[in-house]
């Protein structure tokens, strides 16, 4: 391809692409400030306002996203190593220590993606260092790791089911236009056939782009909520599990200590 575009014209592929990349890359770290700083905002406030102020916050989103890159890649590179080290062993031995380490990696990823919120949110809203910022999250999760634990499952449980929709949705759109497209072939009109392949790919797109914004908004949203209702001078103090809850309130309770009593001979 060198030869037949020519140097020039690749390197201002190579120049484009590298520029839309950066681009896209400050973007999202200014969208990701402003939404924080929108979730938590007293009163409304206009989507430049907020990417405005974010600014101030974009070397620590910067380096809190790049480590939390570096960390789930090192995670993730030990996991295809040590399951492709498996697979060439083949032996029943390793197929368990497969599962044992899917066990460990499981957990190690979902705390590190929580941990990975929890910092982000703390930086936007205190103007903490970043590293500063990640003791405050190990912190926080050290003390509510039974709840965050509940609420991840929670907030995955929503999206999940969100997904299934959005892909139930998407099955019925193709069906639509399988026969919409079919009808068209039969009649042979190849210029409606067109219209219709660009509508379904621009409304399959939009229905991606929709469903990914709303998921993150949504996941920000929620984690901001535990976060400040963990730094409240009341509920922060204690966890607020609500397994640890149901456990003491089964303790207290003076009607169970009652019907244990009664058990007694």
């Amino acid at each position: 391809q060198i030869h037949v575009l020519g140097v020039s014209r690749v390197s201002f592929l190579l120049i484009a692409i590298t520029m839309a990349g950066i681009g896209i890359l400050i973007i999202s770290l200014l969208s990701q400030g402003a939404l924080i700083l929108g979730v938590n905002a007293k009163q409304s406030l206009e989507p430049y306002t907020l990417r405005h102020q974010a600014q101030a916050h974009f070397w620590s989103l910067f380096i809190l996203g790049l480590l939390n890159k570096i960390l789930m890649s090192i995670l993730t590179m030990l996991m295809v190593l040590s399951v492709w080290f498996i697979s060439v062993s083949g032996t029943f031995f390793h197929g368990g220590l497969f599962f044992l380490l899917m066990v460990i990696f499981i957990p190690v990823s979902f705390i590190v993606t929580i941990v990975y919120f929890f910092a982000v949110i703390d930086t936007v809203q205190t103007n903490r260092h970043p590293i500063d910022a990640i003791h405050k999250a190990l912190k926080l999760f050290k003390k509510q790791w039974i709840a965050t634990i509940e609420y991840g499952f929670i907030l995955f449980f929503l999206v999940f089911a969100a997904g299934l929709i959005l892909l139930l949705g998407s099955g019925l759109l193709f069906i639509v236009y399988t026969l919409v497209s079919t009808a068209l072939i039969l009649t042979g009109s190849t210029t409606a056939l067109i219209g219709i392949d660009l509508l379904f790919g621009l409304v399959i797109m939009a229905l991606i782009l929709t469903f990914g914004g709303a998921s993150v908004t949504f996941q920000y949203s929620a984690w901001s909520i535990f976060y400040h209702r963990s730094q409240h001078t009341i509920h922060g103090k204690k966890p607020f599990s609500k397994l640890i809850r149901w456990i003491e309130a089964r303790k207290n309770n003076p009607l169970d200590l009652f019907q244990k009593s009664m058990r007694l001979p």
